[in-house]
């Protein structure tokens, strides 16, 4: 349940600074395509929601997954 409260917080300030830039659709199809990319492959999951990868080592993956496609 905490997870959940936790995401939808992140999910809700994605979706105002979207808003902010006049972006939110846009931010909401990147955040759509992470959750599906981590629903495709349990590896994804596996590793962003391990306590021993850093978080600055997921921030990492996750940009270089997205650059060019996310700000």
């Amino acid at each position: 349940m905490k997870s959940t409260t936790i995401a939808r917080n992140y999910a809700e300030a994605l979706f105002e600074a979207g808003d902010a830039k006049g972006k939110a659709e846009a931010y909401g199809e990147i955040l759509d395509a992470v959750a599906g990319a981590v629903a495709a492959d349990e590896r994804i999951a596996v590793v962003l929601e391990s306590p021993r990868v850093p978080k600055p080592v997921k921030a990492q993956i996750l940009a270089d997954a997205l650059a060019g496609a996310a700000p």
